[in-house]
């Protein structure tokens, strides 16, 4: 048998577990929430894929939104793509973090590779409206296999991306904002 244990006096009420919270769960809060937008990076289909090896080495982000005559969304890379090049070869060994002195010297001479990212984008992209909520973002990742979603407005427009990390952030609380309650 289990007897309830009574509210510890320590916790907030709210975060003891059998009190009601008057706030939405995470999972029902909609992705605009937590997705990225204001210094979103993109890339161009016409850009060399060494452009996107650099952003990924800068360790910030791993999915990059491709764009065709400037705005419309036509696919994503991520260093996965770029991995599945037939010759390794091309891809140039790990360097440094770019704060480094020399790694700016390093991409100065490496130069470009000569393969277009939209021959190595992922093209079947999933795309979400920002009123989506967490839990639905989320079954989608699980049942499409893949890390990051582009959220469009209804014209295509490209608005954020949200990633599984953002997901995982906003369920042990340090991305989503209170509800205001």
């Amino acid at each position: 048998m289990h007897t309830p244990l009574p509210p510890d006096a320590s916790l907030p009420a709210d975060s003891q577990p059998g009190v009601s919270r008057a706030r939405t769960p995470a999972l029902e809060r909609p992705v605009s929430m937590i997705m990225t937008t204001g210094d979103l990076i993109t890339a161009d289909v016409s850009d060399d894929v060494s452009e996107a090896i650099e952003i990924f080495r800068q360790g910030r982000i791993s999915h990059i939104p491709v764009l065709s005559e400037g705005s419309k969304l036509v696919g994503v890379v991520s260093p996965a793509d770029i991995l599945k090049l037939p010759n390794p070869n091309i891809v140039p060994p790990v360097v440094p973090p770019i704060s480094s002195p020399t790694t700016a010297a390093v991409a100065a001479k490496r130069g470009r590779i000569g393969i277009r990212i939209a021959d190595v984008m992922t093209k079947n992209i999933e795309t979400i409206r920002p009123t989506v909520n967490l839990r639905q973002a989320a079954q989608l990742f699980i049942s499409g296999g893949f890390h990051s979603l582009l959220v469009t407005a209804s014209d295509g427009e490209l608005l954020g991306i949200v990633t599984t990390s953002d997901i995982l952030r906003a369920l042990i609380g340090e991305h989503v904002p209170d509800s205001g309650d």
